[in-house]
């Protein structure tokens, strides 16, 4: 199992800065992080357990230049101590504007929309993006995001390196403060994510060689389902139910194979170590949502 810090993003690797316009001082939009290649859809209820982490961050970034921007002193006087989230049952949650927020938000599992303007933030594939690599990146965080240095040269005795990545958290149509926010919530909700996907009971498991567990121990212990139920949610056509050969396909982007040693039946399927935590938080929504099961 890596070293977990090794693989989590910090505010300060995305630096906001602020420059003197012809009308007016601002805040620059901030380089936004990549998001984690294992992602698909936002996790609403992940992304809703960051917000105050973003608050806070947001804050720090702000009162990191209050000697410089004008208007940060008053910003941060309005600023809540806390994210107050509106949840009416059956809807969208959505966030009222303040000071850090001051079109509001809502929340879906396709991006964060604001309530009164056109911004959203949103994730978006295979759209590459360039970086100046800050010193402190660990080369496991680069693995991790599958960051791939592409150029390295001499600059006042200084070595930049330029890396890129294809998948990214991306803002659009918002003012600079929203977009520092958003910066910082995209580096909380990377970070969630990465503690929650190494923090499951399959870090137990021993993985083969190539990094794959038994399927039948992460449908005992995470799932707490037999292995030939559990199976049918992977998407694996030869183990697809018979009572439902269209049933949800949960292992789309996900690494399986099938152990022929075994006879080719379900007790020969193998997971992907790092795709375990991926693969059970979507069958608990699933089964949650439709209530199979209410894992609460």
């Amino acid at each position: 199992m890596p070293n977990v810090d090794h693989l989590l993003f910090r505010r300060e690797h995305f630096p906001v800065h602020v420059f003197t316009g012809i009308y007016s001082t601002e805040v620059s939009h901030p380089m936004m992080p990549p998001y984690h290649p294992d992602m698909a859809e936002i996790d609403v209820e992940l992304a809703l357990m960051v917000m105050d982490q973003a608050l806070q961050d947001t804050r720090l970034d702000f009162e990191g230049v209050t000697h410089e921007l004008p208007y940060a002193s008053d910003l941060l006087d309005r600023t809540p101590d806390h994210i107050i989230v509106d949840r009416p049952e059956g809807r969208i949650p959505t966030i009222e504007r303040f000071s850090l927020l001051p079109n509001g938000l809502e929340i879906t599992r396709n991006g964060l929309d604001c309530l009164y303007s056109s911004g959203s933030c949103d994730i978006y594939r295979d759209r590459i993006h360039e970086f100046q690599l800050p010193p402190d990146f660990s080369e496991a965080l680069q693995r991790e995001y599958r960051i791939r240095k592409v150029h390295e040269y001499e600059e006042n005795g200084r070595k930049i390196v330029l890396v890129q990545w294809t998948n990214s958290w991306s803002t659009h149509n918002v003012v600079p403060i929203e977009a520092v926010f958003f910066k910082n919530f995209a580096v909380a909700y990377n970070n969630a994510f990465v503690r929650r996907k190494y923090s499951v009971a399959g870090v137990e498991y021993k993985p083969d060689e190539e990094g794959f567990v038994r399927f039948g121990e992460v449908a005992h212990r995470e799932l707490e389902m037999q292995t030939q139920y559990a199976v049918q949610y992977t998407g694996i056509p030869e183990f697809r139910s018979v009572r439902d050969p269209n049933g949800p396909n949960l292992g789309k982007g996900l690494r399986f194979k099938t152990d022929k040693a075994v006879g080719g039946n379900y007790h020969g399927v193998e997971i992907h170590r790092d795709d375990i935590a991926e693969f059970v938080r979507k069958v608990k929504q699933y089964q949650k949502e439709n209530h199979i099961r209410d894992w609460d």
